[in-house]
């Protein structure tokens, strides 16, 4: 590679490292609004599950709300295991060090070298973005199925109760 085809390559590189940047942080806020959704659905979901056990309520109800704030902080824990649990984060460029182990090389040649590690931060940032994005997607999913979480705890509470009495 000649000195224009490097630059011009860095430059595409950069590129591309700002936008998985930029990706990185927009999926991070997604993971930490979704989190503290869940968790304040699961929170409310307890404190009513507590207040209906100690009235008049029926079984059904209090356990309809009790297992549907149990399954929000089951989701909210999978989405924090695996979404917002800090990875391993490779730093931008290379070290000094390794960098100055290329001093006898043509600084082109350097260059194109370089250009190596900064791939594959592309690459393993990428990976770490697309698997972010998909536990986003399946927690919001598990999220959403809450209700029949509601309608089957309620249904076998409702079965044992119709069957002591």
């Amino acid at each position: 590679m000649n000195a224009e085809t490097v630059k011009w390559v860095e430059e595409h590189a950069r590129i591309v490292s700002a936008f998985q940047e930029r990706c990185t942080e927009s999926l991070d806020r997604q993971a930490s609004s979704l989190v503290s959704l869940l968790l304040a659905g699961a929170g409310s979901a307890l404190a009513y599950a507590v207040s209906l056990s100690n009235g008049a309520a029926p079984l059904w109800q209090a356990a309809g709300i009790g297992a549907s704030s149990l399954w929000l902080f089951l989701v909210a824990a999978i989405a924090v295991r695996s979404t917002l649990w800090t990875k391993p984060v490779h730093a931008p460029a290379n070290q000094p060090a390794n960098l100055a182990m290329t001093y006898d090389m043509d600084i082109t040649k350097a260059r194109a070298l370089e250009l190596k590690n900064h791939q594959f931060i592309i690459e393993h940032t990428r990976a770490r973005n697309d698997q972010v994005g998909r536990w986003v997607n399946i927690s919001r999913a598990l999220a959403v199925a809450t209700p029949l979480i509601f309608l089957f705890a309620a249904g076998v509470a409702a079965g044992l109760c119709a069957r002591a009495g």
